[in-house]
């Protein structure tokens, strides 16, 4: 009765198999129905399909197809391999593990201990299965049952495949149609294409042009037009003559080419007759007609100017000079004396040197005069001396005369006159010099400007932040956002202006410092998500894993540059993604080679003007400046700032679809892993506060609301400061007692910050004089920041600053260690015991043991996650309190999962508080940070479990 239900099983497989056969003329997705079919029913662990190349020798076997693709690794056999050769000449082989040759047929990931099954399709390839459950092989009957089968399915795929060569080839022959017309149609020639009965197949606009005939190249076609003598009596000055060339050059069916012919109107026409044929089968033929009136007519002219060669040289209004190996002068040409004021008999037989040329430039021409005699020409320039006395600039090209006997007895000279240009030289140095005092005043403006702005806008952005951490009313958080937004955007222009006026300059810097780049793409993702958490667009990262360890170079300027892309793609997008990622391209020589991209689903870009957004104060569309504003200044600015890191920046845009900006950078390779960060246990506040609380420092600043910003910061360090108004009280201060550091503002009444600290510099006296100074001031270009070095200070802030930007200043300065700023202000801050461990034996408990569901449940979580994390913040910080219980319920469920017991007990926390009336966003936002960063630890230790299976 088994054998019996075993033989209908066998007989219900081979019947739906054959149904899977052909079900489509595509063959990829031919063989993904019959493959799966396959797999299903005879319960393998993937099957593959292989075709045969030829190279010119024995061939290799391609990989075509192989299901579940995961599997695929080789992807090219050697004909040679003595399996391949074996099943050449059988239908199908069985290979077990035990099987000497198991280990070289391998071309799959994770293949252990199993049997392939391999059957010849046709003269097109092979098909392996692989089954792990077959420790012996496959069954001969098993085989010959499948051979069946698997010949129509080799039929089925070498017809899918001829039938895709010939779609090919119909595609080439009309894009090939096309090319043709489209050439022939652009040409600059008059082309006529006529059949073999003489009638009109193709033809272009130039020929009727080139003809004056009055229709449309469309009118022609199916018209015996040359055949017609009443369509070309008007045309051809001699139109029987030409018709009759016509018929004896048609009989003929040879190539002709410069013909030339005549038309009424007095063009004069080259054409050319090509016969075209099909083996001995003549087709028809082409015409080619070309305008050559100008090129004979300029051919007459040229021969006429060589008959009137001697008073050209005559009456030209360049001056000829020639003259003996002694300068003596033997023939001055007419212009050369009109040029000097002379008559001819004046100069025959004077020295020209002592006559003419200005005695500084004696030497000069005695070098000439050495080259000369070398046989070789040269060209310089001198001043000359005219008859009335004034002085002239001349360009000599100056070239020597042979006798015919090739001895050098003289030289000829072509003298230009340069006066004109000289002045104009001496007219343009002026101008440069006004102009350069006019960019030296520009530049003091900005100064100035960037001074005067940023002062109050210091203020303003200090206070918003204050007002901010104050715990305002979700009505006063709304206008504390607006206002930070507005003081953000003006700033950005201001920044701008200033980046554009150092760039052009020459005078932009860049820094390299360590720095987190999946941190710094995950803090712009989640400002931006921010930004635009008004309209239905969700912002996100793609961040490649392989970049492992933090990079080196200016994350300043980074920031900058995706920033503006980032905020012209949140500016023009409404509805739809904005998508931020980083992808290596290579890692070579202890450096990424990174390239970075911007996406967005927004308005788009017409075509036409997708070179022009890179230039300088251009938008796209004057409609898109004044509904989005913007300087047109930040996209020039990314292109700059990108290219002077040695890297290039482009574009892709579609109108209504979206627009993609990527640019590739290198970095340095710190040898940090971020993961090593990601798990630093930071116990206590953060370490730098046992240094900040010891100091003592003077703060000089003369705005009262920059004194009460910069008091509250140091307030909070728990340190001793004071604060003088101007330079003068700093000097007088630091005469008297000891600081740890002085932030000084630049721009001060009675004495500014740089003269002051010269001062303290210079006096040997000062117990001050060694103390770091660090520049606080509004002002932003270089010039400042090097006035203020130049005058003894240590470092340059420019205002706003972060607090924590000030505080990593002033620790560098104090002799830190570089592990404790390391923890503080590299990677991801962790103030929390993460305590991550994960354990997959619930999912191998829960899945029988098998390896490759619990690595697909692994590589799942580690796909979704940085979504996940993405919404999550999102909805935090639109405080949908509802959303954010959902999704850390679902995240519970998968802590639980993988064993992260301390994740899920904190997820357990973390909804409860969900719970209650009234939620505390700063203690939510502080549990989502930490499971957030125990996500990040999980991940890689996730996937090296999963990598030993």
């Amino acid at each position: 009765m088994t054998d019996n239900i075993k033989i209908i099983q066998d007989i219900c497989l081979l019947y739906e198999l054959s149904l899977a056969v052909g079900g489509s003329l595509d063959a990829h997705e031919n063989c993904k129905q019959f493959l799966r079919k396959l797999i299903s029913r005879k319960s393998l662990n993937f099957a593959s399909v292989w075709l045969h190349r030829e190279d010119g020798g024995d061939g290799y076997c391609e990989l075509f197809y192989i299901t579940p693709t995961y599997r695929a690794n080789k992807r090219f056999l050697s004909c040679t391999h003595p399996v391949l050769r074996e099943l050449m000449v059988k239908p199908y082989l069985s290979i077990g593990n035990e099987d000497p040759e198991f280990d070289s047929i391998k071309t799959e990931k994770n293949v252990d201990k199993g049997s392939y099954a391999l059957f010849r399709l046709g003269k097109i390839g092979i098909l392996t299965i692989f089954s792990s459950s077959k420790m012996e092989g496959f069954g001969g009957i098993e085989l010959a049952q499948l051979k069946n089968v698997v010949d129509k399915f080799a039929i089925s795929l070498e017809g899918c495949l001829a039938h895709g060569q010939l779609k090919d080839e119909i595609d080439n022959r009309e894009i090939a149609q096309t090319r043709l017309t489209n050439l022939i149609t652009n040409l600059q020639a008059g082309i006529l294409f006529e059949n073999e009965k003489r009638e009109v197949i193709l033809t272009n606009q130039n020929f009727c042009d080139t003809l004056n005939i009055r229709l449309k190249p469309e009118q022609l076609i199916g018209q015996n037009l040359v055949g017609e003598e009443a369509k070309v009596k008007d045309i051809f000055s001699d139109a029987e003559g030409f018709l009759e060339g016509v018929d004896r050059t048609l009989k003929k069916r040879e190539l002709v080419t410069g013909k030339f012919v005549e038309l009424a109107n007095g063009k004069i026409l080259e054409w050319d007759f090509i016969p075209l044929f099909s083996g001995s089968r003549y087709l028809g033929h082409l015409w080619q007609f070309n305008d050559v009136t100008a090129r004979r007519k300029a051919q007459q002219v040229i021969q006429e100017s060589e008959e009137k060669y001697r008073g050209i040289i005559e009456n030209m209004e360049l001056g000829l000079l020639e003259v003996d190996l002694e300068h003596n002068i033997l023939r001055p040409y007419k212009y050369f004396c009109e040029m000097l004021g002379y008559t001819a008999e004046e100069l025959i037989g004077k020295n020209a040197l002592e006559l003419l040329v200005v005695e500084e430039y004696h030497d000069k021409m005695k070098t000439q005069d050495e080259i000369r005699l070398h046989g070789v020409s040269s060209v310089y320039e001198v001043q000359l001396k005219k008859k009335d006395g004034s002085l002239m600039w001349a360009l000599i090209s100056g070239a020597p005369i042979n006798d015919n006997k090739g001895n050098i007895v003289g030289s000829i000279g072509v003298h230009y006159d340069l006066t004109d240009r000289k002045r104009l030289e001496t007219d343009l140095a002026e101008a440069k010099h006004i102009a350069d005092q006019a960019r030296q005043t520009e530049r003091q403006f900005l100064v100035n400007m960037s001074h005067e702005i940023r002062t109050p806008m210091n203020a303003v952005i200090g206070m918003t932040y204050l007002l901010g951490e104050s715990d305002p009313t979700p009505v006063q958080k709304d206008f504390i956002d607006s206002l930070r937004f507005s003081a953000d955007t003006l700033l950005g222009i201001i920044d701008n202006i200033l980046d554009f006026s150092k760039i052009e300059a020459g005078e932009l810097q860049f820094e390299e410092k360590k720095f987190n780049l999946k941190e710094l793409l995950a803090a712009l993702q989640q400002t931006f998500q921010f930004k635009v958490r008004e309209k239905s667009v969700s912002v996100n990262m793609d961040f490649d894993p392989e970049i492992e360890n933090l990079v080196i170079g200016d994350p300043h300027r980074l920031n900058q540059i995706l920033t503006n892309l980032l905020g012209n793609a949140s500016k023009f997008t409404d509805h739809g993604s904005i998508g931020i990622g980083a992808r290596m391209l290579a890692h070579r020589e202890g450096a990424y080679e990174i390239e970075f991209s911007v996406q967005d689903t927004g308005i788009g870009i017409p075509p036409r003007k997708l070179q022009e957004v890179f230039k300088n104060f251009k938008q796209a569309d004057p409609q898109v400046a004044r509904k989005y504003g913007g300087t047109g200044l930040g996209l020039t600015i990314v292109k700059q700032l990108v290219e002077l890191q040695g890297g290039s920046i482009r574009v892709e845009s579609k109108l209504e679809q979206g627009s993609t900006f990527s640019f590739v950078l290198s970095f340095k390779d710190s040898g940090i892993k971020i993961s090593s960060l990601s798990q630093k246990s930071v116990l206590g506040a953060n370490p730098s506060r046992h240094y900040l609380e010891q100091l003592n420092i003077l703060v000089v600043e003369d705005n009262a609301m920059n004194q009460k910003l910069i008091s509250k910061i140091l307030e909070s360090w728990k340190c001793q400061y004071e604060i003088v108004n101007n330079g003068k009280k700093a000097i007088s201060i630091t005469a008297a007692n000891q600081y740890d550091i002085i932030l000084m503002d630049i721009h001060m009444p009675e004495m500014g910050g740089v003269e002051a600290a010269r001062n303290i510099r210079q006096d040997s006296k000062n117990p001050n004089q060694q103390t770091p100074i660090i520049a606080l001031t509004a002002a932003a270009l270089l010039e400042e920041k090097k006035r203020a070095l130049n005058a003894g200070m240590d470092d340059f802030l420019t205002r706003p600053f972060s607090p924590s930007r000030l505080e990593e200043c002033v620790l560098r300065f104090l002799g830190v260690p570089e592990e404790v700023l390391e923890t503080t202000y590299t990677g991801s801050q962790d103030l929390y015991d993460l305590n991550v461990k994960v354990d997959l034996q619930y999912l191998f408990e829960f899945s029988n043991g098998d390896h490759y569901f619990v690595k697909d449940m692994v590589d799942t979580f580690n796909a979704e996650m940085p979504s996940i994390v993405n919404e999550i913040n999102a909805e935090l910080a639109c405080e949908n309190w509802s959303n954010v219980a959902k999704i850390v319920h679902k995240l519970k469920s998968n802590f639980m999962m993988f064993g992260m017991s301390a994740q899920h007990a904190k997820s357990l926390e973390l909804e409860n508080m969900l719970k209650r009336t009234k939620v505390d966003k700063k203690q939510v936002a502080k549990k989502i940070d930490w499971l957030a960063r125990s996500i990040q630890v999980a991940q890689p230790m996730l996937e090296q479990q999963t990598t030993v299976l």
